[in-house]
């Protein structure tokens, strides 16, 4: 293979990519197409060209991210070089958030057993592992992306969303446009839908949990005088309420020290995931691939209902 070194620009086809992004006017939109390359792939092996696109695509997400350092990328000093060091320069006043999902799946797949890359670099037993190193430092570079919001690092590193970090993004809410509740949920969506699927499902996990722990007969009886003969999918509306009206009232309601209303639902929360989801990828809610940890539905709850 055209390869000098283990590091990421260190290759004939990774320069090739270089060059051709040299001349992009859209730097974001063809580091995508890159990484497009590789997760769309049909093949039974990916190719070698295509992992090396790819690779250069994630590294340079990576410098976007978090900045550039140059052992990762290759053994000469690129920064000598007017032409990088502008492109590097301008890529350092970007933000490619959104394609650092992308960008740790690709690596994730140039590293795995469909890769006619790793498998060349298997066979170099001693600079194989540094290649490995090179490209787990990278990938974990951007998965503790430090230009992230704190909200969403910390679905990352815990994997798992905070409740202060839903209520964090459900102080979003419009509250000037009550009345359609669309229009009130909007800035929710639109902002969930800018960033990875782990962020999505991560609130709607969230969401979840929350709806789950309000979920039981001591606080139907409260609401509705018994604890039969009610609408199961009416209390679980009313239980929308918490969410929507900050993490205080929540905890009000959660305690004892507040009652919600049986006049007052808010069933739109439940669809933000499904809709933030579509328009990210284009396509309807009812295609929202996700089910949550646990139910939110009425009667969930076992032990709150015995």
């Amino acid at each position: 293979m055209g390869c000098w070194n283990y590091r990421i620009f260190c290759d004939d086809v990774a320069m090739d990519a270089l060059d051709e992004l040299l001349n992009s006017r859209d730097y974001l939109k063809e580091l995508e197409e890159y990484l497009n390359r590789v997760l769309t792939e049909t093949e039974d092996m990916i190719p070698y060209d295509t992992c090396q696109y790819g690779l250069v695509a994630a590294a340079l997400v990576d410098v976007i991210q978090n900045g550039v350092n140059w052992d990762l990328l290759t053994d000469v000093l690129m920064e000598t070089d007017d032409v990088c060091s502008r492109m590097v320069e301008k890529m350092e006043t970007l933000n490619a958030w959104f394609l650092c999902e992308k960008a740790i799946r690709v690596i994730e797949a140039v590293e795995g057993e469909n890769s006619e890359l790793r498998e060349m670099w298997e066979e170099n037993q001693d600079a194989y592992p540094r290649w490995r190193e090179n490209l787990d430092v990278i990938r974990e570079r951007i998965r503790n992306n430090h230009n992230l919001p704190d909200e969403v690092k910390t679905i990352y590193m815990e994997k798992k969303m905070r409740d202060e970090d839903f209520f964090r993004m459900t102080d979003m809410l419009d509250w000037d446009q009550e009345g359609n509740d669309d229009l009130v949920l909007e800035p929710l969506i639109a902002y969930l839908a800018k960033w990875p699927d782990e962020v999505i499902t991560a609130f709607d996990d969230r969401m979840a949990k929350l709806l789950y722990d309000l979920d039981s007969r001591k606080r139907a009886k409260r609401i509705y005088g018994t604890d039969e003969h009610f609408s199961g999918d009416d209390f679980l509306y009313i239980r929308c309420v918490a969410l929507v009206n900050g993490a205080d009232f929540y905890e009000q309601v959660l305690n004892g020290e507040r009652e919600l209303s049986s006049h007052i639902e808010f069933e739109a929360i439940l669809y933000v995931p499904a809709k933030a989801w579509a328009r990210k990828y284009g396509k309807e809610p009812d295609a929202y691939p996700y089910v949550t940890d646990v139910s939110y539905e009425t009667g969930s709850n076992r032990e709150n209902w015995r």
